[in-house]
């Protein structure tokens, strides 16, 4: 009865240690599409299926390291000191077969722009490989923790898969309320500054950013152009992109007309299969939509 007693006691307190890391984050979540094919393929050899997860497990590493996400966002010593150090900011990165999650703690989400931008680096290192993904981003209530890759639950995570599910395009879809809780954070008076809101100050680059995570093949977003250069360099500038992740060795080359013609030839190869062959036509859409700006704003 003891041993009983005392095995509960083990139970009890181990679940109390779980629930207070089951806690409220933003949570993104991305759903890698036709890896099913890519990986059942019988002209995928085993190296190109393990370089493909090879490559996203570097990333996820490298953004796992303080130093490297320090480096990323572009602070300071004192400003990382100030906004980051002084509370857990609780970042996790998972790779689990076809789906990449991250989070990290609400109260930072004023990183949003910047964790984007991870999912950014991840779906165009996607696309060189013939892959294409979509995601969705949420806020709630999630077990996931880098000190604990054996398990991965919560409300937050189910609402994200729900969102991510709900779309066609392959595109980032934000959560409404969570999206215009991060516009009143961005435009209250005496809001903690960051990078973000030193160089994109006014209401017109909150709509240029809204414009792309919100964007489809259906909407007329396409007719906009950012009103601050140097927020859209920061952040959405594909040709920088391309350097940037050419000079760490995440894609083979940097060069856009070669980034496009990876899409023009899935668009070729996928003509019989009209669900996948609209995806990439989308994707070569909104490829050349941010290539016309870098090229004619910038």
């Amino acid at each position: 009865m003891r041993k009983t007693n005392y095995k509960n006691q083990i139970f009890l307190k181990k679940t109390e240690e779980l629930s207070k890391k089951y806690k409220k984050k933003v949570i993104i979540y991305l759903d890698i599409l036709g890896i099913k094919d890519f990986t059942l393929n019988q002209n995928t050899s085993d190296n190109e299926l393990c370089e493909v997860y090879q490559i996203l497990k570097n990333i996820a590493d490298s953004f796992s390291k303080d130093d490297h996400l320090k480096k990323f966002l572009n602070f300071s010593e004192e400003e990382y000191s100030l906004k980051i150090a002084t509370e857990d900011l609780d970042f996790s990165i998972s790779i689990l077969s076809d789906s990449i999650i991250i989070s990290f703690s609400k109260n930072f989400l004023f990183l949003l722009p910047w964790v984007l931008r991870i999912t950014r680096f991840l779906q165009i290192i996607l696309i060189f490989h013939g892959l294409l993904a979509r995601g969705a981003v949420t806020c709630n209530k999630i077990y996931h923790t880098k000190n604990d890759t054996t398990m991965l639950f919560g409300k937050g995570l189910v609402e994200a898969y729900t969102l991510e599910s709900k779309g066609d395009d392959p595109i980032m879809q934000i959560e409404n309320k969570l999206w215009n809780q991060y516009k009143r954070m961005m435009e209250k008076e005496g809001e903690l500054e960051s990078i973000f809101k030193k160089n994109c100050t006014t209401k017109g680059d909150l709509k240029f950013v809204e414009q792309v995570f919100f964007a489809s093949s259906k909407t007329a977003f396409i007719e906009k152009k950012p009103e601050n250069k140097i927020c859209y360099r920061h952040f959405y500038d594909l040709e920088h992109t391309l350097h940037q992740l050419s000079e760490n060795n995440f894609i083979r080359k940097s060069d856009s007309n070669y980034f496009l013609s990876i899409v023009d030839k899935n668009i070729e190869k996928f003509q019989n299969d009209k669900n996948i062959l609209g995806k990439w036509q989308v994707t070569k859409k909104l490829i050349e939509w941010e290539l016309d700006i870098s090229r004619n704003i910038l």
